[in-house]
């Protein structure tokens, strides 16, 4: 097994109706990102159903370095780590939609 100072973590979101972000690979176990995006986004009954429905912006951190070497079962919830995913979060948008000029920002674990 590698050790956590192996891990080249990355972020993956998507809004919908833009095309997938990917953050810089980092390295180690305590990667900062610092990843700042901006998007226009119209919001129209579509995305609010979305916003709504979804509970929030969906973040994915994967390691560009996985175990290559292990056998997986994909479904199998112990396995899902030899895949790349290292872990993953929801930002919830809903202030959004009731004040325009909104800002989304923090920490997020």
């Amino acid at each position: 097994r590698r050790s956590a100072h192996q891990l080249r973590p990355y972020v993956f979101y998507q809004i919908p109706g833009h095309p997938p972000h990917f953050s810089r690979t980092g390295q180690g176990p305590e990667v900062r990102f610092d990843d700042i995006g901006m998007a226009q986004i119209r919001v129209d009954p579509e995305f609010c159903h979305w916003v709504e429905s979804s509970g929030g912006l969906h973040i994915v951190i994967f390691d560009d370095a996985p175990d290559t070497d292990a056998c997986i079962d994909p479904s199998s919830p112990s396995d899902v780590g030899s895949l790349g995913l290292v872990g993953e979060a929801k930002i919830p948008l809903c202030s959004i939609l009731h004040d325009m000029l909104a800002r989304i920002e923090g920490t997020y674990t």
